[in-house]
Parts: C-alpha cells; structure tokens; sequence
C-alpha cells in the first residue's frame, strides 16, 4: 500500500492493476492508498463488520469526520471502535500502519465504496 494525497469524495476505482482508496479527511484534502484486490477484499470485510457496530451506535455516541492519524506499529488490519470514534489501521509497506479515524456515518459509507469495488472484481 502506498498512501498519496489529493481531494474529493471517497471511492475506491480500479486504476491499473490495482485499486486506488480516497478517504475525504477533515483537512479538505484526501488520505489516498494504492491497494490490491485482495486488500481491498480483506478491508471490505472489516470495515463491513465495523458498520455494523456503528449501525448499532448512535451518530451521536460516534463522532463524524475523519483525520489522518501518525503511523503506528506493526499489527493486523483492523477497525475497531476505540472510544467515539472508529480507528481503521492498515498494515504499510515497509512496516508499521497507516491510520484513520471514521465517525460512523463515514464507516458506513466506506463500506458501500468498498462493497461496490469488489462487486466490480473479475470471478475467478
């Protein structure tokens, strides 16, 4: 995974041979990582179980907006809901991972982006 910047909606298109992820942050600008299907396929699922979490929390207990957060260490893919908001980490190439925190609103739509994308996928 290779994080870029730039601006706009979040969506997930393919571009090439891969799949290129735009999370909107609270900046203006956008978090940007290069990913393969089959990182897309495994963070569709995480984020999916995490929507799930935050359909059962209200907006109001989840706070909205997402910002970029330091790298962290090593570690699994993963988006847990860690006090009002959702941190999603995902393993860099190189070591460590890159972050984000979600409101809910925003782990729900990143699953619909996600979902669309691997719908999109060739059957193998």
């Amino acid at each position: 995974m290779k994080p870029r910047t730039g601006d706009g909606p979040m969506e997930c298109p393919k571009e090439g041979r891969g799949y290129v992820l735009r999370i909107p942050l609270e900046t203006g600008e956008r978090f940007v990582l290069e990913l393969k299907a089959d990182e897309v396929i495994a963070l569709e699922a995480v984020v999916k179980a995490a929507a799930k979490v935050a359909a059962k929390n209200s907006d109001a207990e989840v706070r909205s907006g997402t910002r970029q957060v330091p790298r962290g260490s090593d570690g699994p893919l993963e988006c847990v809901l860690e006090g009002t908001c959702f941190a999603l980490r995902i393993p860099a190439e190189g070591g460590g991972r890159v972050g984000v925190e979600l409101g809910s609103a925003e782990v729900k739509d990143m699953a619909s982006v996600l979902s669309a994308s691997v719908s999109g996928m060739p059957k193998k």
